[in-house]
């Protein structure tokens, strides 16, 4: 291919077929006139392809059903085995597209479930026998009942008329089950084009605009391939929204409608098979979904999305929190792993706006506003964690881990690592326990520690379960705790000077001791920020860790000369053993820490508030005035 001609192809946007005689010494054994591709580097990455000028992709104007079927008919698994793999929804209703007319879901049948942005259009009215005027529907719905039955199926799921909007219990009923709808689905169609349903699926009832163009160049001819389907959907509107993250997350087969084609998937485990109407270049992770089960992923991926109703935050990732977690998460947390899951924070590098969701307690993500991120991870918990009583009880709900949990193992590089920080922890005094052990901290006294701690519950059960929580939870804090979206905790507090960062490299505030000397740095969201003067704060241990100190330490301070040993004790300071000097001293750039909330409480209530996530150094924690006390967040 003549050079001037390639330049030409690559600077077309998207991919390019040229079409011409093949050079001999490109392929030398090839005398026919060929189709050579070559996709533009930004897009699709190295590599040629060699088609006959036949191949040139068409795109008609409207769907070629009969191609889109057998692309469907190509998946190894039927659709009735995938249907048997999941348990049914209960109480489904189900749209018979034959008949324009919501009806109980027949036992055992097949349905094509719909996902797509409805918009702010009213809601749609049936009549009392479910029926419906096809016509007065969002041309999005109009065009999936068509598309329903032109693909061979009977029955259609659209949320705006299989739930009942009047009626909160069936709403609640079906939000709750929203994971096995689209589990069960046999297909779903995705409206990726347009802003909300009034767009319809392009090429159902209105044709489609775009379409190949070839231009000819002497010899060749070339033409620029459609859109890549991962282009589409990062470009579409379905993909900023909240109620799609779900929906997508859940289905295994999907019919994705584009202003380009249509395309098919098959989701294999994690794992994704696409086909398409036409040429394109796909993508195993051309969704970017994450795992299912990792709750982290999903978390940080979702609160990027936009709502229309901002209190729809918690109903709208309710499918994927009892996914993983079943009924054990309380405002969006799953309370089993409490330690870890009370420690989010909001995304430091992002453009999006954020403020804070009324609403919601200011301890639960769903109070934010705006992306966030996942903690990094500690090696135990510090506090007691308890749920106010549920309906007329009057016992709090302790937050145990849950059963069969095992510690995280990527983090640390060895378990024994994990009992020495937390044994630090208890040496120091973090924790209210009287466990009896060797100051030394050697590796046989570690291994000793797994053997006692193998596990989550074993630590807990061992640590906190000589606490009465009768005791550590009085009836006044119990009641105070059920007023509202509100949470117990029992753990060592203490208050610390609270300033600006000169190096905010993590946090956007200095935690230091009362004479001044730095202790952490604090994560505070600019609509929880009250001074730009030091304060003092009061600061909730949370969890022990280890971390790279050197990471956090502004400029000024990283020239005190006593920099080097600025964790080591000091007499006079603190009672704390002087055997724990070793182990409480950087090792190559990393100290142990904690994880601590900041706080602020009601002066009449002395309800507190969550401020902000920090991270303080053991040694100065040590050295501060503590005391352990029962506390309500809100």
């Amino acid at each position: 291919m003549p050079i001037a001609a390639r330049q030409r192809a690559r600077r077309i946007s998207g991919y390019v077929h040229v079409v011409g005689i093949c050079a001999s010494r490109m392929l030398p054994n090839m005398s026919l006139p060929i189709c050579w591709t070559r996709p533009s580097d930004n897009i699709l990455g190295s590599g040629d392809r060699v088609t006959t000028p036949e191949t040139i992709p068409i795109l008609g104007q409207y769907v070629d059903w009969s191609k889109v079927r057998s692309l469907l008919n190509s998946s190894s698994t039927p659709t009735s085995e995938l249907s048997l793999e999941s348990e049914p929804p209960a109480g489904l209703k189900v749209i018979n597209v034959q008949q324009d007319r919501v009806i109980e879901a027949p036992v055992g049948c097949e349905y094509i479930a719909l996902s797509y942005v409805f918009g702010s259009l009213t809601t749609i009215a049936l009549t009392s026998s479910g029926s419906f005027n096809r016509h007065s529907l969002p041309a999005t719905i109009r065009d999936a009942l068509v598309a329903c039955y032109k693909l061979g199926f009977k029955y259609l799921w659209v949320d705006q008329l299989c739930i009942n909007q009047s009626d909160p219990v069936d709403q609640l009923h079906q939000i709750n089950q929203m994971s096995r709808i689209y589990e069960c689905a046999a297909y779903t169609v995705v409206a990726l084009a347009g802003e909300d349903s009034s767009h319809g699926l392009p090429g159902v009832s209105k044709a489609r605009s775009w379409s190949y163009k070839c231009i000819r160049i002497g010899n060749f001819g070339i033409t620029a391939l459609a859109p890549s389907l991962r282009f589409c959907i990062k470009n579409s509107k379905w993909y900023t929204r909240g109620w799609t993250f779900q929906e997508a997350m859940f289905s295994s087969r999907l019919i994705l409608f584009t202003s380009y084609g249509v395309h098919c998937g098959f989701r294999d485990n994690d794992d994704i098979r696409l086909l398409s109407e036409t040429e394109c270049h796909t993508s195993l992770d051309v969704l970017g979904l994450p795992k299912k089960g990792d709750y982290w992923h999903a978390l940080e991926q979702y609160t990027t999305r936009d709502l229309t109703f901002p209190s729809d935050i918690l109903r709208a990732f309710t499918a994927v929190l009892r996914s993983i977690h079943g009924e054990d998460t309380y405002y969006g947390l799953p309370f089993r792993e409490i330690d870890d899951a009370i420690l989010w924070t909001p995304a430091e590098f992002t453009s999006a706006p954020t403020s804070r969701r009324h609403g919601f307690p200011t301890w639960s993500w769903a109070s934010h506003c705006g992306p966030i991120s996942r903690p990094m991870w500690s090696a135990a918990g510090l506090a007691v964690w308890a749920l106010p009583p549920r309906g007329l009880g009057t016992e709090v709900i302790l937050c145990t881990p849950r059963p069969g949990q095992q510690w995280d193992g990527w983090w640390y590089a060895s378990q024994q690592d994990r009992m020495r920080i937390i044994a630090s922890g208890l040496l120091t005094g973090c924790l209210q326990s009287n466990i009896s052990l060797d100051l030394r901290l050697a590796t046989p006294v570690c291994e000793q520690l797994y053997s006692r701690w193998p596990n989550p519950t074993a630590y807990w059960e061992d640590v906190f379960g000589q606490y009465r929580h009768r005791e550590i939870f009085s009836p006044v804090d119990v009641r105070r705790a059920s007023r509202g979206a509100r949470i117990l905790v029992y753990s060592q507090t203490a208050k610390f000077l609270v300033g600006p960062s000169s190096r905010p490299l993590w946090g956007t505030n200095c935690i230091r001791s009362k004479n001044g000397e730095l202790s952490g740095y604090v994560d505070i969201p600019h609509y929880e920020l009250q001074s730009s003067t030091s304060y003092i704060a009061e600061f909730i241990a949370i969890s022990v860790m280890e971390d790279c100190s050197d990471v956090y330490l502004d400029d000024n301070y990283s020239r005190d000369p006593e920099y080097e040993d600025y964790l080591a004790f000091t007499d006079g300071k603190t009672d704390v053993s002087k055997r724990m000097e070793k182990i409480l001293s950087p090792r190559r750039g990393w100290s142990y820490m904690l994880h601590v909330m900041l706080i602020r409480r009601d002066e009449q209530s002395n309800v507190a508030r969550r401020v902000g996530i920090g991270l303080i150094f053991l040694r100065k924690w040590a050295e501060a005035e503590r005391r352990f006390e029962a506390i309500v967040l809100e």
